[in-house]
C-alpha cells in the first residue's frame, strides 16, 4: 500500500492577496501525539512547523478525505488557486477529485484528470459565476506550446475569476511562478 506525505504552504502573491481562508499558521504541532495517533485511526497523520502543514495520508481514501476537508473548511472563491506538485502516482488527480467533489456538492460527479486536455472546468455549488479550473500541464511542453495552449484556454482570466487546481504546476511559464497560491506536495511516505 502506498503512502503518502502532503505539504500545505501557502504563497502569498507580491499583491499580499491572502488565499483561501487557510490559516497563516496551523495550529497543530508537531511535538503531539495524542492528535496524531486520533488521525492516523482515519488514515491521516498531520504535524505542522512554520507556515507548512504536513499531512501523511494511508491510503486513496485519506487523501480524498483531506482534500474534501479542506475545499469545505477552506471554502472556495474566485481567485484561489492551488498548485498540486509531485512524482507521477502520488495522488495529485486523487486530491483533485475530492476537492472539486466537496465543492460541486456533488459525489458522484466525474474527475479526470485532464491530461490530454490541459483543462476541465467544473461548477461550484451555489456560486453561478466562479467555476473551477482543472489544469494538468504534464503532456505539454513547457515553453512555446504550453504558454500557446494557456492562452487558447484563458489562462490569465481564470486565474483571476475561478478557482485553479493546476497538477504539475512546476512546469508553468516563468510569468506565472509568482502568483498567490496554496501549494500541495506529494510525496511517498515510508
Amino acid at each position: 500500500m502506498l503512502s503518502a506525505s502532503l505539504q500545505l504552504r501557502r504563497v502569498v502573491a507580491a499583491r499580499g492577496r491572502r488565499l483561501m481562508n487557510a490559516p497563516s499558521s496551523p495550529s497543530l504541532s508537531p511535538s503531539s501525539p495524542s492528535r496524531c495517533s486520533v488521525r492516523r485511526a482515519r488514515g491521516l497523520c498531520m504535524s505542522a512547523q512554520g507556515g507548512e502543514l504536513a499531512v501523511h495520508s494511508s491510503d486513496e481514501g485519506s487523501t480524498l478525505l483531506l482534500a474534501r476537508c479542506l475545499a469545505k473548511v477552506a471554502g472556495v472563491r474566485a481567485g484561489d488557486t492551488i498548485f498540486l506538485q509531485g512524482e507521477v502516482g502520488m495522488g495529485k488527480s486523487v486530491f483533485a477529485r475530492g476537492f472539486i467533489r466537496e465543492a460541486a456538492k456533488r459525489e458522484d460527479l466525474e474527475v479526470v484528470s485532464p491530461t490530454y486536455l490541459l483543462h476541465e472546468t467544473y461548477d461550484v455549488a451555489g456560486a453561478e459565476e466562479v467555476k473551477i479550473q482543472h489544469f494538468d500541464l504534464y503532456r505539454f511542453d513547457p515553453g512555446k506550446q504550453l504558454e500557446v495552449m494557456l492562452q487558447r484556454a484563458y489562462f490569465e482570466d481564470c486565474l483571476a475569476k475561478d478557482v485553479v487546481l493546476i497538477e504539475w504546476a512546476e512546469y508553468l511559464p516563468q510569468r506565472y511562478k509568482d502568483v498567490g497560491r496554496l501549494v500541495v506536495s506529494l510525496t511517498q511516505h515510508g
